[in-house]
Protein backbone atom coordinates (compact mmCIF):
# COMPACT_ATOMS: atom_id res chain seq x y z
CA UNK A 1 0.00 0.00 0.00
CA UNK A 2 1.18 3.05 -1.45
CA UNK A 3 -1.24 5.87 0.20
CA UNK A 4 -3.70 3.95 2.36
CA UNK A 5 -1.02 2.38 5.16
CA UNK A 6 -1.61 0.97 8.10
CA UNK A 7 -0.30 4.08 9.94
CA UNK A 8 -2.72 6.42 7.97
CA UNK A 9 -5.91 3.63 8.62
CA UNK A 10 -5.11 3.46 12.30
CA UNK A 11 -5.53 7.03 12.75
CA UNK A 12 -8.82 6.77 10.92
CA UNK A 13 -9.74 4.22 13.38
CA UNK A 14 -8.41 6.28 16.28
CA UNK A 15 -11.10 9.04 15.20
CA UNK A 16 -13.71 6.76 15.88
CA UNK A 17 -13.28 6.00 19.40
CA UNK A 18 -16.35 7.19 21.39
CA UNK A 19 -15.61 9.34 24.43
CA UNK A 20 -17.81 10.54 26.68
CA UNK A 21 -17.26 12.48 29.36
CA UNK A 22 -17.10 12.12 32.78
CA UNK A 23 -17.16 13.94 36.66
CA UNK A 24 -15.57 12.00 39.70
CA UNK A 25 -16.90 8.29 38.84
CA UNK A 26 -14.06 5.77 39.74
CA UNK A 27 -11.99 3.73 37.33
CA UNK A 28 -14.35 0.62 38.37
CA UNK A 29 -17.43 2.69 37.76
CA UNK A 30 -16.39 4.02 34.63
CA UNK A 31 -15.95 0.15 33.31
CA UNK A 32 -18.99 -0.81 34.77
CA UNK A 33 -21.12 1.77 32.73
CA UNK A 34 -18.54 1.27 29.17
CA UNK A 35 -19.09 -2.56 29.55
CA UNK A 36 -23.29 -1.46 29.70
CA UNK A 37 -22.76 0.66 26.84
CA UNK A 38 -20.54 -1.99 24.91
CA UNK A 39 -23.58 -4.49 25.56
CA UNK A 40 -26.06 -1.75 24.17
CA UNK A 41 -24.23 -0.98 21.04
CA UNK A 42 -23.94 -4.58 20.21
CA UNK A 43 -27.25 -5.00 20.72
CA UNK A 44 -27.14 -8.16 23.33
CA UNK A 45 -30.13 -9.30 24.82
CA UNK A 46 -30.79 -11.39 27.46
CA UNK A 47 -31.38 -13.71 25.80
CA UNK A 48 -27.92 -14.05 24.48
CA UNK A 49 -26.07 -12.78 26.89
CA UNK A 50 -23.14 -15.26 27.86
CA UNK A 51 -20.71 -12.96 30.31
CA UNK A 52 -17.83 -15.07 29.81
CA UNK A 53 -17.89 -14.36 26.00
CA UNK A 54 -18.89 -10.68 26.04
CA UNK A 55 -16.39 -9.80 28.92
CA UNK A 56 -13.74 -11.26 26.68
CA UNK A 57 -14.76 -9.55 23.74
CA UNK A 58 -15.20 -6.17 25.48
CA UNK A 59 -11.25 -6.77 27.12
CA UNK A 60 -10.24 -7.10 23.53
CA UNK A 61 -11.61 -3.43 22.67
CA UNK A 62 -9.75 -1.56 25.56
CA UNK A 63 -6.70 -3.68 24.14
CA UNK A 64 -7.99 -2.36 20.60
CA UNK A 65 -8.23 1.21 22.14
CA UNK A 66 -5.33 1.01 24.20
CA UNK A 67 -2.91 0.60 21.02
CA UNK A 68 -4.66 2.96 19.05
CA UNK A 69 -4.40 5.61 21.83
CA UNK A 70 -1.21 5.93 21.20
CA UNK A 71 -1.69 8.39 18.66
CA UNK A 72 -2.60 10.55 21.17
CA UNK A 73 -0.95 14.66 21.32
CA UNK A 74 1.22 14.39 23.83
CA UNK A 75 -0.87 17.80 24.93
CA UNK A 76 -3.61 15.19 25.92
CA UNK A 77 -2.65 14.16 29.77
CA UNK A 78 -5.40 12.06 30.53
CA UNK A 79 -5.44 8.41 32.02
CA UNK A 80 -4.99 6.32 29.05
CA UNK A 81 -6.91 3.42 31.07
CA UNK A 82 -9.80 5.78 30.96
CA UNK A 83 -9.65 7.19 27.72
CA UNK A 84 -9.41 2.90 26.42
CA UNK A 85 -12.70 2.65 28.35
CA UNK A 86 -14.01 5.78 26.22
CA UNK A 87 -14.44 8.60 28.99
CA UNK A 88 -12.34 11.40 29.34
CA UNK A 89 -12.68 14.39 31.31
CA UNK A 90 -14.35 17.70 30.86
CA UNK A 91 -10.86 19.67 30.45
CA UNK A 92 -9.92 17.33 27.15
CA UNK A 93 -13.21 16.16 25.40
CA UNK A 94 -14.19 19.19 23.31
CA UNK A 95 -9.99 18.59 22.40
CA UNK A 96 -10.31 14.67 22.19
CA UNK A 97 -13.73 15.00 19.24
CA UNK A 98 -11.88 17.98 17.80
CA UNK A 99 -8.88 16.04 17.16
CA UNK A 100 -10.69 13.21 15.62
CA UNK A 101 -13.11 15.24 13.43
CA UNK A 102 -9.35 16.23 12.00
CA UNK A 103 -7.98 12.84 11.60
CA UNK A 104 -11.83 11.86 9.75
CA UNK A 105 -10.97 14.93 7.44
CA UNK A 106 -7.58 14.17 6.73
CA UNK A 107 -8.72 10.52 5.56
CA UNK A 108 -11.18 11.17 3.53
CA UNK A 109 -9.05 13.50 1.44
CA UNK A 110 -6.44 10.89 1.64
CA UNK A 111 -8.62 8.28 0.06
CA UNK A 112 -10.20 10.97 -2.66
CA UNK A 113 -6.07 11.66 -3.21
CA UNK A 114 -5.65 7.37 -3.59
CA UNK A 115 -8.23 7.12 -5.82
CA UNK A 116 -7.44 9.79 -8.50
CA UNK A 117 -3.95 8.53 -8.29
CA UNK A 118 -4.95 4.57 -9.03
CA UNK A 119 -7.56 5.50 -10.94
CA UNK A 120 -5.96 4.90 -14.36
CA UNK A 121 -5.43 1.13 -13.46
CA UNK A 122 -8.66 0.33 -13.18
CA UNK A 123 -10.89 2.28 -14.96
CA UNK A 124 -10.49 0.83 -18.26
CA UNK A 125 -11.10 -2.60 -16.65
CA UNK A 126 -14.43 -1.22 -15.49
CA UNK A 127 -13.48 -2.55 -11.65
CA UNK A 128 -15.84 -1.16 -8.82
CA UNK A 129 -12.89 -0.95 -6.93
CA UNK A 130 -14.91 1.62 -3.62
CA UNK A 131 -17.02 -1.26 -2.85
CA UNK A 132 -13.98 -3.13 -1.99
CA UNK A 133 -13.84 -1.02 0.89
CA UNK A 134 -15.56 -2.81 4.09
CA UNK A 135 -16.65 -5.75 1.87
CA UNK A 136 -16.65 -8.78 4.02
CA UNK A 137 -14.82 -11.60 2.56
CA UNK A 138 -16.85 -14.94 2.15
CA UNK A 139 -13.53 -16.92 1.00
CA UNK A 140 -10.33 -17.05 -1.09
CA UNK A 141 -9.88 -19.75 -3.41
CA UNK A 142 -6.19 -20.64 -4.96
CA UNK A 143 -6.13 -22.31 -8.08
CA UNK A 144 -3.26 -23.06 -10.32
CA UNK A 145 -4.47 -20.39 -12.71
CA UNK A 146 -6.87 -18.15 -10.73
CA UNK A 147 -7.16 -16.78 -7.79
CA UNK A 148 -11.19 -15.88 -6.69
CA UNK A 149 -11.58 -13.33 -4.16
CA UNK A 150 -15.34 -13.88 -2.66
CA UNK A 151 -17.24 -10.84 -1.25
CA UNK A 152 -20.95 -10.10 0.17
CA UNK A 153 -20.48 -8.42 -2.94
CA UNK A 154 -19.47 -10.11 -5.75
CA UNK A 155 -16.27 -12.06 -7.04
CA UNK A 156 -13.00 -10.70 -8.00
CA UNK A 157 -10.81 -12.81 -10.01
CA UNK A 158 -7.13 -12.32 -11.10
CA UNK A 159 -5.58 -14.71 -13.73
CA UNK A 160 -2.45 -16.57 -12.71
CA UNK A 161 -3.04 -15.06 -9.55
CA UNK A 162 0.10 -15.34 -6.98
CA UNK A 163 -0.02 -14.02 -3.06
CA UNK A 164 2.89 -11.46 -2.55
CA UNK A 165 2.06 -10.45 0.77
CA UNK A 166 -0.08 -11.71 3.95
CA UNK A 167 -0.04 -15.37 2.22
CA UNK A 168 0.41 -16.73 6.02
CA UNK A 169 -2.25 -14.46 7.33
CA UNK A 170 -5.42 -16.08 8.24
CA UNK A 171 -8.61 -15.45 6.28
CA UNK A 172 -11.77 -15.86 8.08
CA UNK A 173 -14.86 -16.18 5.65
CA UNK A 174 -17.82 -14.83 6.76
CA UNK A 175 -20.56 -17.00 8.82
CA UNK A 176 -23.73 -16.08 10.23
CA UNK A 177 -22.60 -16.93 13.55
CA UNK A 178 -20.63 -14.10 16.00
CA UNK A 179 -17.05 -15.19 14.84
CA UNK A 180 -14.33 -13.66 13.33
CA UNK A 181 -14.56 -12.16 9.92
CA UNK A 182 -11.98 -10.54 7.62
CA UNK A 183 -12.74 -7.52 6.17
CA UNK A 184 -11.10 -5.19 3.35
CA UNK A 185 -10.74 -1.97 5.37
CA UNK A 186 -8.80 0.26 2.14
CA UNK A 187 -7.48 -0.91 -1.83
CA UNK A 188 -5.57 0.20 -3.92
CA UNK A 189 -4.68 -1.54 -7.58
CA UNK A 190 -1.54 -1.17 -9.80
CA UNK A 191 -1.23 -1.99 -13.70
CA UNK A 192 2.29 -2.74 -14.50
CA UNK A 193 4.48 -4.54 -17.21
CA UNK A 194 3.56 -8.05 -16.59
CA UNK A 195 -0.52 -7.42 -15.00
CA UNK A 196 -1.89 -6.14 -12.32
CA UNK A 197 -0.89 -5.91 -8.62
CA UNK A 198 -4.40 -5.68 -6.28
CA UNK A 199 -3.08 -4.16 -2.65
CA UNK A 200 -5.60 -4.72 0.32
CA UNK A 201 -5.36 -3.62 3.75
CA UNK A 202 -7.31 -6.21 5.64
CA UNK A 203 -8.59 -6.49 8.95
CA UNK A 204 -9.71 -9.29 11.19
CA UNK A 205 -12.40 -8.37 13.17
CA UNK A 206 -14.27 -9.90 16.67
CA UNK A 207 -10.75 -11.18 17.58
CA UNK A 208 -8.70 -11.25 20.91
CA UNK A 209 -5.87 -9.07 18.51
CA UNK A 210 -5.92 -5.53 19.08
CA UNK A 211 -6.02 -3.99 15.40
CA UNK A 212 -5.39 -6.73 13.44
CA UNK A 213 -4.32 -4.56 10.22
CA UNK A 214 -2.58 -6.64 7.53
CA UNK A 215 -1.69 -6.58 3.95
CA UNK A 216 -2.90 -8.81 1.08
CA UNK A 217 -1.37 -8.47 -2.01
CA UNK A 218 -2.50 -10.49 -5.23
CA UNK A 219 -0.30 -10.01 -8.55
CA UNK A 220 -1.44 -11.63 -11.75
CA UNK A 221 -1.82 -11.03 -15.60
CA UNK A 222 -4.92 -9.52 -15.39
CA UNK A 223 -8.20 -8.86 -13.05
CA UNK A 224 -12.08 -9.28 -13.69
CA UNK A 225 -15.24 -9.32 -11.80
CA UNK A 226 -17.75 -11.42 -12.05
CA UNK A 227 -21.83 -9.55 -12.98
CA UNK A 228 -23.19 -8.66 -9.80
CA UNK A 229 -20.51 -5.90 -9.40
CA UNK A 230 -22.16 -4.48 -12.41
CA UNK A 231 -25.76 -4.07 -10.33
CA UNK A 232 -24.01 -1.95 -8.12
CA UNK A 233 -23.57 0.51 -11.16
CA UNK A 234 -26.82 2.65 -10.76
CA UNK A 235 -25.05 3.66 -7.51
CA UNK A 236 -21.76 4.68 -8.95
CA UNK A 237 -21.79 8.12 -10.12
CA UNK A 238 -17.95 7.68 -10.45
Amino acid sequence: MKYLTKKRYRKYLFSFISFSAYSSETYDQLYDLAFKKFLKLNEVDETDYDPIRYTKLFQAEIRYNSKLLRLLPKSIKEDKKILALGYASGKYIDTLKSFQKKLRKEYKRLETYNYIRTKPAFRNKHLHVRYYNEAIMEGIDIEPDRITIRLDEGAIYIANGKIIKGKRRKIYPYTDTYEPESVIMANELYKNRRGYELHLLMQNLNTAKPVDLFYLTIRGTDITEDNDFTLLDIFDNS
